[in-house]
Parts: structure tokens; sequence; C-alpha cells
């Protein structure tokens, strides 16, 4: 497969995903497609990090529980850079402090021996990685990977706008907008299957703007349908 063939692929499965799931099996579509074996979306800085990734949970919630993400050299990478990266084994360099040691001989532990980053800056000093990684190396793998790299920096910006526009828990706080209290209304009687004519009778709302508001408060929180608003709405506190 061609690195445009790659991309295309990538941009046709995120375009049309709507669920962490869907963003997660093309990612892990395209760590395939170039050789590694898993895929990490890692956002950090100003709060809680945030991550979807196809690492073993075990992994994922010993680096998080451990505060990894604060002494990750990785991390630190991205901060002060905006290309795309290798580390580990692909890299041939070992951290020098005591804490990276730890983490990169706790990761090579479950198998996590190297990586390409492509590291993104946000809004308040966040930053976002989209890595992927494999548990050995090659030539072979070096080499395609070298070649396929601007490939992957175009693919991990299309994930990382995609993510921010439609998964709430990656939304700026700003995206997260509440529901007024005429949307709420509009919204719960939609997810619950009622017409228009049926909640504007209920709610002593004129016709259109009942059939209006479900369609505004999907918008806002990035759903596809009033069920699904309802259920990213619950998420962020959008509704009661």
């Amino acid at each position: 497969m061609t690195g445009k063939d790659v991309v295309q692929e990538f941009m046709d499965a995120v375009h049309t995903a709507s669920e962490e799931v869907a963003f997660a099996g093309a990612a892990s579509r395209l760590s395939d497609a170039v050789g590694f074996r898993w895929f990490t979306y890692l956002s950090v800085g100003g709060g809680k990090p945030v991550v979807i990734s196809t690492y073993p949970a075990i992994w994922s919630d010993h680096y998080l529980n451990n505060g990894y993400d604060q002494v990750d050299p990785v991390v630190a990478a991205s901060r002060r850079q905006t290309i795309p990266f290798f580390w580990g084994a692909l890299d041939g360099a070992r951290p020098s402090d005591a804490a990276g040691i730890r983490l990169f001989d706790d990761a090579a532990s479950f198998g996590i021996v190297s990586g390409l980053t492509v590291p993104f800056r946000g809004p308040k000093g966040r930053t976002a990685l989209f890595t992927l990684s494999t548990d050995e190396i090659s030539p072979a793998l070096l080499r395609r990977a070298e070649e396929l790299k601007t490939y992957v920096q175009v693919c991990g910006l299309h994930l990382h706008n995609q993510l921010a526009a439609r998964v709430t828990r990656f939304m700026p706080e700003h995206r997260k907008r509440t529901l007024t209290p005429r949307q709420r209304a509009c919204l719960l009687a939609a997810a619950e299957g009622r017409s228009a004519k049926q909640a504007a009778r209920t709610l002593d709302l004129p016709p259109r703007p009942v059939h209006h508001h479900p369609e505004e408060a999907k918008r806002r929180p990035g759903a596809q349908s009033p069920p699904h608003a309802v259920a990213l709405a619950a998420r962020c506190s959008m509704t009661p």
C-alpha cells in the first residue's frame, strides 16, 4: 500500500467516525499499514491527561497511575518541537535521568521499545501526541517509517482535529457549551420518541422551534441523533 493509499483510507474512515471506537479502529489500521503494533493519542497539560489507545489497558493504567506523563521524555520532546520524531530503539537514544530510564524500562517490560510521535500544540499549554509504537525493530521498519513519516503527520493532524470536534472529552473547554433549557426539553422529547407536534403540545411551544432545537442541540455536542446527543450531553452535564 502506497503512502497516498494509507492516507486516503484513514481520511475516509475518520471522516465518517463519530464514536471513539471508530476513531481507534482507523488509527489502529493506520498503525498496521505503516508496520507498527500500537497507536496512542495522548493530550496532556492543564488538567488530567486524556488518552485513546490500543496499548494493553494494564499498561495505560500503569502509565497514568504513576504520573508518567510528567516525566516522559517523549512528552517533553513534544513540548519542544512540532515535527515528527522517532524515539527508543528507532532513535538509538536512551533517557539520561532516573525517572525517564524507569519509564522506558517499564515500557520495555510490556514490549514497547520504540515509536514515531507526531506532536501538536493546543490552547492553554496543552500538548497532544499521536504515536505509533512497536515491540520490534528492523531496518525494513525504519525505512518504511521514514518514508511514510510525512503521511503519518498528515493523518495525525486530521485525527487531532476530528477528535477535538467530535469527541466530548477531547474538546477544548470553550466547545463544551451547555444547552439552553428549551433545547434540553426539546432534545429529551425527541429522544423519547415524541414527534415535533406532540412535543409542541406538551411544552406549549410552536412546532417549528420544537423541530429546530433538537437539531441545534445535536450540533452543539457533535452528536448524530437525539439519543446520542442526550448521552453526550449527560457526560458534560449539559442536561439535568
